[in-house]
């Protein structure tokens, strides 16, 4: 269950980062052009950071159905239990 809980606080910091290089690749009015230190710089916004987030939890997504796959059940809670906080923290940020 560690594992999974450390797989699942990690896979969404993952997750920003394709953000920004997603979104460098396609046009798009918030992010395109920007450095990387200014979007770090733009995600201190709660909201702008609950809008990434939100998007980055499908990391957590897919660590999870790769657990399940495999039969990790332990591993796949502990994800589902970061999702969740992390869920939280999105709505926390979203009405902050």
């Amino acid at each position: 269950m560690k594992l999974g809980i450390t797989i699942g606080a990690i896979a969404p910091f993952l997750g920003v980062f394709l953000y920004y290089y997603v979104h460098q690749a396609l046009p798009s009015e918030r992010i395109s052009g920007l450095t990387y230190d200014e979007y770090l710089n733009m995600l201190k916004t709660p909201k702008v950071l609950a809008t990434v987030l939100r998007a980055s939890l499908l990391m957590n997504l897919g660590a999870f159905f790769l657990a399940l796959n495999f039969e990790l059940t332990n591993v796949s809670k502990g994800i589902i239990g970061m999702t969740f906080f992390y869920g939280l923290l999105i709505v926390y940020l979203h009405f902050a």
